[in-house]
């Protein structure tokens, strides 16, 4: 069972190229001028997977997977402090998530990182502009957010002997269009939910997630007037947001290196807000701090998780 969680997992890094050229992939590091500051090439950290068995390494091709790097988007920007992980995906088959998640959980627990976010099944306020080929909305059911305290804690995680025999418990049923990930940087609410007591740090409730595409500067301006706006009149509060910030990187023994594609919906950034009961959401969309902000912003999804 190992060898086809193995296979799974060689193919998952195969099939996910990264891509150079979709908006999430630009320096978005702006001056007032617009102009592109950095030149460097993007920070990146690796982790080896040499002390794991050699059987749960083996690709299909004969190739052996050596380890895990994560990767910055961008150049002139530092992979110092926590990521959150952005797992935006669909499961086909409940039975084989619950089992991945049993597995990875206590993983997740002893690198002591938080989760930030976990759920399934939501109703749809603002669909994507981005498409699937038969023209439906690139809208998932799940949202699964861990706060990795570091990039290192995340690859010692995916090189580790646990991870590698249960991680294609997920990756067996996701096919490419089920699943986006990024590291997400926390512009915001991370030292809450840092300093949390308990593992779920989510508040009871709904929860309004809203993926966009913005620069830096634009997500940065946003959060106070949506933050005052939202707690003044009663209407939710904002709980995290992050700015897509890095992908894994799968390095094998023949120098190859394999990287994460972000499939077609991805977004630059996510907001989640934490909303009361019986909320109309409508009067959310229609405050003006909002709806500035959805004229800025572009790729608009917003969904709740009730």
């Amino acid at each position: 069972m190992a060898n086809g969680y193995r296979i799974i997992y060689s193919h998952y890094f195969i099939a996910l190229g990264m891509c150079l050229s979709f908006v999430g992939c630009v320096d978005t590091k702006d001056d007032p001028s617009g102009k592109v500051l950095c030149s460097q090439e993007p920070e990146s950290i690796f982790v080896s997977a040499a002390d794991v068995d050699l059987e749960l390494r083996t690709n299909p091709d004969g190739s052996v997977f050596t380890g895990i790097g994560v990767q910055a988007l961008r150049g002139c920007e530092e992979l110092g402090g926590p990521l959150a992980a952005m797992n935006w995906w669909t499961m086909r088959d409940s039975e084989t998530g619950e089992a991945y998640n049993n597995a990875v959980g206590p993983l997740v627990f002893e690198l002591g990182a938080k989760v930030i976010f976990s759920e399934t099944d939501n109703t749809v306020l603002v669909q994507p502009e981005t498409e699937l080929a038969d023209g439906s909305p690139w809208v998932q059911e799940t949202l699964t957010m861990p706060l990795y305290p570091s990039a290192e804690a995340f690859a010692q995680m995916i090189t580790s002997k646990e991870w590698l025999t249960v991680g294609g418990y997920k990756l067996n049923e996701t096919k490419g269009v089920d699943y986006d990930f990024v590291f997400q940087k926390c512009f915001y609410g991370c030292e809450v939910i840092q300093a949390s007591q308990g593992f779920l740090t989510a508040p009871m409730g709904p929860m309004w997630v809203h993926h966009l595409n913005a620069t830096q500067t634009e997500v940065r301006d946003a959060i106070e007037p949506l933050r005052l706006a939202l707690e003044e009149g009663s209407w939710g509060r904002l709980y995290f947001v992050g700015y897509s910030w890095a992908l894994p990187v799968g390095k094998n023994d023949d120098g190859g290196e394999t990287q994460f594609t972000r499939n077609g919906f991805w977004n630059d950034a996510t907001f989640l807000i934490s909303v009361p009961e019986g909320m109309d959401y409508q009067k959310i969309l229609d405050l003006p701090a909002y709806k500035a902000f959805l004229n800025i912003a572009s790729n608009n999804t917003i969904v709740v998780f009730e």
